[in-house]
């Protein structure tokens, strides 16, 4: 799967096979992986934090096996 420089803020992924995806220089803002195989997926470059300032920044992930 290739989600490289897709806008996934929030989004909701449950039971998914992503082993070997591609997430580099995609915005994960707030993402959710509940029970995925993410085996060698790739977060590279990947973006999990929201600006809400000039020195200030919100971050969030949610990731279980």
């Amino acid at each position: 799967c290739h989600f490289d420089v897709a806008d996934l803020r929030d989004a909701s992924f449950q039971q998914c096979q992503l082993a070997m995806a591609n997430f580099s220089n995609a915005n994960c803002y707030g993402i959710e992986f509940r029970a995925c195989d993410l085996k060698g997926a790739n977060f590279s470059r990947t973006n999990f934090a929201h600006q809400v300032s000039n020195r200030m920044y919100f971050c969030s992930a949610f990731i279980s096996g």
